[in-house]
């Protein structure tokens, strides 16, 4: 976690202190040149200084010339080494300034403009990082949009088929429908007209039967006569009966 939240903030947090620093001795810089001391005077040299601290990082960030990146936080090793010796100067150039407060100078203005220049490249890293993580997934998403509309397209598509085919399919099923309709018209008549024939072939069956002696009729005649006297008593008779 603590990993994440510095590799996400530390940039930005380190220079926001490199920031501050900087304007702190930037002010003494310009206070020094203003040799004024006055509210106003101390407002402005700390807005200035916070200018010329944050330009540094614009620079770092938003430019593509190699050069002024070097340039800039070479200014501000400058300024620092400078702001650390405003109350030295006239020791520095009698050569009697400690040796040692003049070496420590120099290291914390080259130290300042290194981690300037490095706090800056690696901003600027990252914020290229993080337009083209943000250029990818836009066209990622325009991917995925230009997919997704063939997909939305092909299934309106077959959707429309599939309504097409339905509709065909109604269109059939009626038609199928009116002619089976029409066929079981035709078999209630069939029917009904084989009914009709049935009884009075049974009729007749039986008629000519009923001439004969009755030790003289065949089964069938028989069955025939008995079948007849139900029909004429308004019975139905099935063909089953018949073809017993």
């Amino acid at each position: 976690m603590v990993d994440k939240l510095l590799s996400k903030l530390g940039v930005g947090f380190v220079l926001l202190f490199m920031v501050c620093e900087l304007s702190y001795i930037n002010s003494k810089s310009l206070l020094f040149l203003g040799n004024e001391f006055g509210a106003i005077d101390k407002l402005f040299a700390v807005v200035g200084s916070m200018a010329f601290s944050m330009v540094t990082v614009l620079v770092m960030r938003k430019s593509r010339e190699r050069w002024i990146k070097v340039v800039f936080p070479a200014f501000d090793a400058l300024l620092v080494f400078c702001g650390f010796n405003l109350q030295f100067a006239a020791q520095i150039a009698s050569g009697h300034d400690n040796p040692v407060r003049l070496l420590l100078s120099v290291f914390m203005a080259v130290f300042t403009g290194l981690i300037t220049y490095s706090l800056g490249l690696i901003n600027y890293t990252d914020h290229v990082a993080d337009a083209n993580d943000s250029k990818r997934y836009a066209e990622d998403v325009e991917r995925i949009k230009a997919e997704s509309k063939c997909i939305i397209d092909d299934l309106e598509r077959n959707v429309s088929c599939l309504s097409v085919a339905v509709g065909e399919s109604e269109s059939k099923v009626t038609e199928l429908s009116l002619i089976l309709d029409h066929e079981k018209a035709k078999r209630q008549r069939y029917e009904n007209a084989a009914k009709d024939f049935m009884a009075n072939h049974l009729c007749f069956l039986a008629w000519g039967a009923k001439k004969k002696n009755e030790s003289n009729r065949t089964p069938d005649e028989k069955k025939a006569i008995t079948l007849a006297e139900k029909i004429k008593a308004g019975e139905s008779v099935k063909l089953e009966e018949v073809l017993a």
